[in-house]
This record gives structure tokens, sequence and C-alpha cells, in this order.
């Protein structure tokens, strides 16, 4: 009879051991007791910012912001043939942006899985009629506080590397428009520090 329980004691030991490897496997080794770690804070754009082909965005961007809201109205689906489209977005902020100055000023790139593949200035071949560079227009302009400024950018027609136009049109599901901002400052004051601000679209605003 002792020889019996002690083998049950011995098999149940053996299961509960079995049960607790388990349900730390799958909770990743977390007690109850344990806190999640906190998400990380927001990175600061102190200065200027440089945007590289072939990179990641220099600092990690954030979708909302205090006092400034940036959003893309709409993305030009069919464009003339041999040119990029343009995207439409607003800047709204507390002082007013075409006035106020940014570190980094609204502008649009686009991104392939998070990398830059058009929006920096690349030369254009000299036999090509398209434009190398973005192109910007206003409207209507305003110096109230907190009212939109409406922006259409004309994207490059040039982009980075072997990304074409043609190629995006083909298969545009991995590409994304993305448009960037910082905080906008009072004017004849310093571009106040902030983190960088940012709304994405597909093609045609997919």
């Amino acid at each position: 009879m002792r020889r019996r329980r002690a083998a049950i004691t011995t098999a149940a030991t053996l299961t509960v051991c079995a049960v607790v490897g388990t349900t730390v496997a799958v909770g990743g080794g977390t007690s109850g007791n344990e806190r999640p770690a906190a998400s990380a804070p927001p990175d600061i754009v102190r200065g200027p910012l440089n945007f590289e082909c072939g990179k990641p965005l220099p600092v990690r961007p954030v979708s909302a912001l205090p006092g400034t809201s940036l959003r893309i109205v709409s993305v030009e689906e069919n464009p003339p043939q041999r040119t990029a489209p343009q995207v439409a977005y607003e800047i709204r902020s507390a002082s007013p942006p075409n006035l106020g100055p940014a570190h980094v000023d609204g502008r649009a790139l686009i991104l392939r899985d998070g990398i830059i593949v058009g929006g920096p200035f690349v030369p254009s071949p000299p036999e090509s009629p398209m434009r190398a560079f973005s192109t910007k227009s206003f409207g209507p302009i305003t110096n109230m506080p907190g009212r939109a400024l409406q922006i259409t950018e004309g994207l490059p027609a040039t982009l980075c590397g072997t990304t074409t136009w043609s190629a995006i049109r083909a298969d545009p599901a991995p590409y994304r428009i993305a448009v960037v901002s910082t905080a906008y400052g009072e004017p004849g004051q310093p571009a106040p520090d902030s983190p960088l601000l940012i709304a994405e679209t597909g093609l045609g605003g997919r």
C-alpha cells in the first residue's frame, strides 16, 4: 500500500510540473504579480531631419500630437500618363502652419515596408520630361490659429533606386504614402521640439 501511495504521489507531482511548465511557456514567463513593461516614450525631434532613400524614418513617428493634427484628404488616382500623383493633406495647428516655424514642415514620402522609396530628391535622367522634385501649393491661406491649412503636393516622378511609378501602379499593395510633420511654433520664435507626426494611406486613398 505504501509503495502504491508513493507511486501515485510521484505521478501527481510530475503532472503538476508538466502543467506549470506549459503555463510558463504560453504566458511568456511573466507571473500575474509582474507589471507589463511601459511603452517607450516617443522620439523628440530637436532639429531638421534628413530623409534618405533606402532607409526607415530617422525617428519613430506618432499618429497623434497634442495641438497639431495631420490628415490626408485625397490621393490622385489617375494622374496624366507619365506623371506622378498629387496628395492633398491638411495641417491644423494652434499656430498658423503657414507662418510658424517647424523642424519638419509637412512633406510627403512613399514607403514600402517602412523603408523610404520616394520623396527625397533624386535627379531625373536627362531625357526624362517628368519632374524630379515635389511641388507644393497652398490654399486657402489662413492666418487664423487652429484653422486647417490644406496643402497639395505633387510627388516626385523620380523615385529611389529601381522603384518606379509603373511598378507601384502595377502592384500598389506594399506601398504607403506618408505625410510627416512636427509641431509648429509661434511666428518669430524658434521651432518647437516635438515628436514626428505621421498620417498614412495607400494609393488612391485605400
